[in-house]
């Protein structure tokens, strides 16, 4: 038993799970717009995920971004690298249209942990905007890739899904934040600092409300997305409500990060 819960530990703190939920918005994206499944470009965000995400949290804490000394940490570094290597793999078969938008993409990554301005602050650091970095990667990543990787035009319905995307993780977002208050510096200005932990439960659950109401927006709407959707908002929203300053060690982690996982599995199902 305890040899299984190492086991679990290590799923989520190399990132295994933030990836494959990462990759379940990739898919949901691609059956919400009839796209056949492509097997580069998930690998490729599925691995180039854990490496982005373990960079994020180890690399600041390592000596000159890559030198670690914890045996735990080492594990995860050397994960990363295998998974670098397959994210290098995936990528040599993408779509040459794909590619502006990767190194976009990259480029915001780097900028939110390696400090570029004079004053030696990074995206991570600057007051209140973390949150928003975050979800504009996560809108681009799983929502912009999938169609430029198969030459589809971000027509009408694609900018509804991005912005949507963007509400959702944000929303998601926020119990993770709550949960930070204890430990985030306050010039960090986080919406639970703002707002208070009430404020941002009823802030997220705005958002959640907004995510539904686009759905009527678009101009193709299946009556298994307007369902779905409404599934996912309403879980969302019960999670959000749930969470509290000292939050069960998986909640966010495991339980809140799941829910792109689960919003796959009822396209699935439907």
């Amino acid at each position: 038993m305890r040899f299984m819960r190492r086991l679990f530990n290590f799923y989520l703190d190399s990132s295994i799970h933030v990836a494959l939920a990462v990759y379940a918005l990739v898919r949901v994206t691609m059956k919400k717009f009839n796209i056949l499944f492509d097997d580069p470009l998930g690998y490729f965000v599925f691995f180039g995920t854990i490496v982005a995400y373990n960079f994020i949290k180890y690399g600041s804490k390592a000596k000159r971004y890559f030198i670690v000394r914890s045996k735990y940490t080492k594990l995860i570094q050397a994960l990363s690298v295998l998974c670098f290597l397959a994210m290098c793999f995936f990528a040599l078969q993408l779509s040459s249209s794909v590619w502006t938008w990767v190194a976009g993409l990259t480029v915001l990554s780097l900028l939110y942990i390696i400090p570029f301005f004079p004053n030696k602050k990074n995206f991570r650091s600057l007051h209140g905007i973390k949150i928003y970095i975050v979800a504009l990667s996560w809108a681009g990543v799983t929502v912009i890739l999938p169609m430029a990787n198969n030459q589809m035009v971000i027509d009408h319905d694609a900018l509804i899904e991005i912005v949507q995307r963007f509400l959702f993780v944000i929303a998601i977002t926020l119990p993770f934040e709550i949960r930070d208050l204890r430990y985030d510096q306050l010039n960090l200005g986080t919406i639970p600092q703002k707002l208070g932990v009430k404020g941002t439960r009823i802030f997220g659950s705005v958002l959640m409300g907004g995510f539904l109401m686009l759905t009527f927006f678009k101009d193709r709407l299946p009556d298994s997305e307007l369902l779905v959707n409404a599934c996912v908002a309403l879980l969302a929203t019960a999670l959000l409500w749930g969470a509290k300053k000292e939050q069960a060690a998986y909640y966010s982690s495991f339980w809140v990060e799941s829910i792109p996982i689960v919003w796959l599995l009822l396209l699935i199902a439907f």
